[in-house]
């Protein structure tokens, strides 16, 4: 489900940035940067084991708070940018994509047993599917690489 989550952040944060809102690639590779980090720290964030199963956390696995770490962590990419290059780098779309990655995040998880934490105790699982469930985890894939691969094209012919 790992790289079913990143696939689907930066199909999303290309369609956002990059076509939607016509931005230039090096906002939109930032955007798409934003999106695989906070993916990342999600992950690492909010994640124990019990035993020797992973668990999610509250930490990073409920709407609001996976939205401040893609919050900060899109913060973090655009300042660290403008810091090594010098060129004047609005965050506000960059923090756009790692917000909307996050939400992507969480509504993948919700639909697994698993599913997503809406107060630090109370869970919402809205379809109890296994986290390694090939025949979703494949579907999702393939319509975030068609979705990657157009935006792609959309980017680099306009």
């Amino acid at each position: 489900m790992m790289r079913t989550h990143r696939l689907a952040g930066v199909a999303l944060a290309l369609l956002l940035v990059g076509v939607a809102l016509r931005q230039p690639l090096t906002i939109t590779f930032l955007a798409v940067a934003a999106a695989l980090l906070t993916d990342t720290a999600i992950d690492a964030l909010g994640h124990r084991r019990k035993g020797n199963v992973p668990t999610r956390t509250w930490l990073t696995h409920t709407p609001l708070t996976a939205a401040a770490a893609g919050a900060l962590t899109a913060l973090a990419v655009a300042l660290t940018f403008r810091g090594l290059t010098r060129l004047p780098v609005d965050p506000s779309l960059i923090i756009l994509a790692g917000v909307l990655a996050s939400q992507a995040h969480m509504a993948l998880d919700a639909v697994t047993g698993g599913g997503i934490y809406l107060t630090r105790t109370r869970r919402l699982a809205l379809a109890h599917l296994r986290y390694n469930n090939p025949a979703l985890n494949t579907a999702i894939g393939l319509a975030s690489l068609l979705s990657v691969a157009s935006s792609l094209i959309m980017v680099i012919h306009t």
